[in-house]
Formats: structure tokens, C-alpha cells, sequence
């Protein structure tokens, strides 16, 4: 057969992947291997070598991009080309050397009491004014208690919550009638504990919850709304 161009490759890669990774992950991958793409011209796979890498690598530097980003959109390449490897499209990796720009680790920045009593104060202020929409207060809450990403709060479904033993599970979601495809980021289902102060505001927010809502922080008229979307096909 003749060589594949790495754009043949791309193609080939996420349609074997398939639904194994999210669409966002697919998304960043298409996105890098284009950028490398456009670097080194549309070769054949098996002619990248370890100076396309480094030419790759430089090249995104030179546009000003920030280490830790230049180091994951060659994470990403790489991860590619060793697909090809696993898939026997290559024999090795050419890029498995090319090292990642070393970029300095930031410092966490660690809210005080203050601060946390202050955010959801400005959060129960603000949805005091905003009826029918986000409760913004219960969920800042829900993220200083438990450390959950801010897509695991969103895609929470009133089933994740077990309120006998107050806690929240973390987990990736189906496509059905009621509930859109959701995975949790690096697979990480987990199972977290909630504190009396937010499973009381849970208990609330639920009581005042349309019937057959099953998202706890989705709003019924975007809930709707998504419905209708999907019901339609997009």
C-alpha cells in the first residue's frame, strides 16, 4: 500500500479509538496533530523522525505559547504515534526523545475561611436575583466541600447523592431519555462525603425541583431546552 500521509493517519487513529476516550480528548488530539501537521507539511507517517519533534517543539515556542502548553500538545502527538506503534503502523516511536519544554510549578493557591465564607455569600446574594436559574450558592459549596471538577458538578444527577450516608459519587453517565454521554475525566469515579450544612441544602433545592429533573445543577429551562436539541437530532 502506499505510505500513509499523516493526515490519512489522524483520520485512521480516531476512527479505531473510536468512543474509548471523550470528545473533548479527541477534539485536543485532532487539534495538536494538525498543528504538527502544518509544522512539518502532510509527510508519510513513517518519514516523521526525532527532528520534526524538536522543528515541532520550537516552532510552538516561537508563537509564544507557554511551556506546560507546548509540553501537552507534544504529549499529545507522541501519544498518537505510539497508537501507531501499539497498531503496528510503525516500529518505534520517532518522538518517544523529543523532551517537553520544562516549565516552573505554580504554587496552589489555597482559598481561607474568609474567602470561602465570603464566595458563596456573593453566590446566595447573586441567586437571590437570578429566580429559575443556577443555584450558584449550592454549587460553590458542593466544589469547596468535596474538590469535584467543575464538569463531575455539572453533569451530578440527583441518583449520585445518597443521603442516608451524605455522600455524592462521581461517575461517568449514559446516553438515555433523560441523561446526555458524560465520562469522567482520566476514568476517576469516586465516591465523596458531603457535610450536613450542604446535604440540608440539597434536601431544599430538591423539594423545590421540577418533577423528572434528573440533573441537580442544570436549570429546567436549559434541561428542556438541551431535550429538545437532542430530540431534533443536534
Amino acid at each position: 500500500p502506499p505510505p500513509m500521509r499523516l493526515s490519512d493517519f489522524l483520520e485512521d487513529s480516531l476512527t479505531r479509538t473510536g468512543g474509548q476516550i471523550r470528545e473533548s480528548t479527541r477534539v485536543e488530539y485532532a487539534h495538536a496533530m494538525r498543528d504538527f501537521i502544518q509544522e512539518v507539511g502532510n509527510i508519510a507517517l513513517d518519514a516523521v523522525s526525532f527532528r520534526h519533534g524538536e522543528q515541532f517543539r520550537q516552532a510552538q515556542i516561537d508563537l509564544g505559547l507557554r511551556p506546560a502548553t507546548v509540553a501537552k500538545k507534544l504529549r499529545e502527538v507522541k501519544r498518537l504515534l505510539e497508537l501507531a506503534v501499539k497498531r503496528r503502523q510503525l516500529d518505534l516511536n520517532p518522538l518517544r526523545h523529543v523532551e517537553s519544554p520544562k516549565s516552573p510549578k505554580r504554587d496552589i493557591r489555597v482559598l481561607t475561611d474568609d474567602e470561602c465564607r465570603r464566595l458563596v455569600g456573593a453566590a446566595i446574594e447573586y441567586t437571590g436575583h437570578s429566580r429559575g436559574g443556577l443555584r450558584w450558592d449550592l454549587l460553590i459549596a458542593v466544589a469547596l466541600t468535596t474538590a469535584m471538577r467543575r464538569g463531575e458538578v455539572l453533569n451530578a444527577v440527583w441518583a449520585d447523592i445518597d443521603f442516608a450516608d451524605k455522600t455524592i459519587t462521581v461517575g461517568p453517565k449514559e446516553s438515555t431519555s433523560e441523561t446526555w454521554a458524560w465520562q469522567v475525566k482520566d476514568t476517576d469515579r469516586r465516591t465523596l462525603p458531603l457535610t450536613d450544612e450542604v446535604v440540608a441544602m440539597l434536601v431544599d433545592h430538591q423539594a423545590g425541583q421540577p418533577t423528572g429533573l434528573p440533573y441537580i445543577f442544570v436549570p429546567a429551562a436549559r434541561y428542556e431546552h438541551i431535550q429538545r436539541l437532542r430530540g431534533d437530532g443536534q
